[in-house]
Order: C-alpha cells, then structure tokens, then sequence
C-alpha cells in the first residue's frame, strides 16, 4: 500500500512538473524570441510562411498548456492534466523525430529554451520526448478515478479527517 502511494506521488509530481516545464521552457524563449526564431528556421522542417509567427505561436501554446494543466491539478483533474501534457509532449517528440530523420544540414540549437548549445544528434531528444509521452501516459492511467493522488498519505492527513480538513 505504501508502494502504491509512493508511486501515485512520483506520477502526480511528474504531471505537475510537465505543467510548470513548458511555462518556464516558454518564459525562457520569450527572452531571446530571435533566437528561438533562428533556431525553427535552421531545423529546416517549418515551411517559411510560418516562421514569423510559429515562435509567438509556440510559446503561447507552451503557456496556454502549462497554466491550464496547473489548473486542472489545482481542481484535482490529474488524468486530465496529464493528457493534455502528453500531446503536447507528443507534439515534441514527433518533431524531434523529424529532425532525426531528416536533420539539419549544419547543427543548430533545439530551440526548447533549456539549452543554447548546438544538438550534434537528434536521436536523444527524440528518445527523451517519447519516454515523456509514455511517463505522463501512465499518470493518466495511474491517476484515473482520483480526486487527489495523496488521499490518506502523510501529506493530507489520515483517510478519516473530514474532506474539508484534507
């Protein structure tokens, strides 16, 4: 039973964490919106028509996700919360797929905000995403029919306290 709860904490964290990682991975690319904006146009996979707005595009969707699946954690919807964060982190991982596939013809940052160096190899980033997709995959399951992930845990208090008191 501990096990059990020590799991649903490791996949709810993760569900938050997911949140609050696209709404700092955006804050960080508004800093520097050029270079984000040189970065998808040396990936080479979106068409040029679209390069002057994806940047203000993905990070308004970067943030729009982020705080709406804050919310839904605020309002206990953690399986909600949790699939929403897999498309996007889908979205991520087809993208970096791409770009394994078919990669840039010099290296070029990712473009994700976390980090300025050159990606030599898309094939991590792609494998990294995809693990991501999986993991919040199984918080969703894992967190199906829950209104609270830590009902009776030490950090709610014992399972017979009012639900107020929770």
């Amino acid at each position: 039973m501990v096990a059990v709860k020590i799991i649903r904490v490791v996949f709810s964290s993760g569900v938050v964490l997911s949140a609050l990682g696209l709404i700092v991975a955006a804050s960080l690319k508004v800093q520097n919106l050029g270079a984000f904006h040189d970065a998808l146009g040396g990936h080479g996979v979106l068409p040029a028509f679209l390069l002057d707005f994806a940047p203000l595009m993905i990070v308004g969707f970067e943030v729009f996700v982020g705080v709406t699946g804050l919310w839904m954690v605020v309002h206990h919807q953690w399986r909600t919360a949790a699939l929403v964060s897999v498309m996007v982190y889908f979205g991520f991982a087809l993208y970096a797929t791409a770009l394994t596939i078919r990669p840039p013809v010099s290296p070029v940052p990712c473009g994700c905000g976390f980090s300025s160096g050159e990606v030599e190899s898309w094939f991590p980033l792609a494998v990294r995403n995809t693990l991501f997709v999986f993991f919040l995959l199984a918080a969703s399951f894992l967190l199906r029919n829950r209104k609270e992930p830590f009902t009776g845990s030490a950090l709610t208090g014992p399972a017979h306290w009012p639900a107020a008191n929770r």
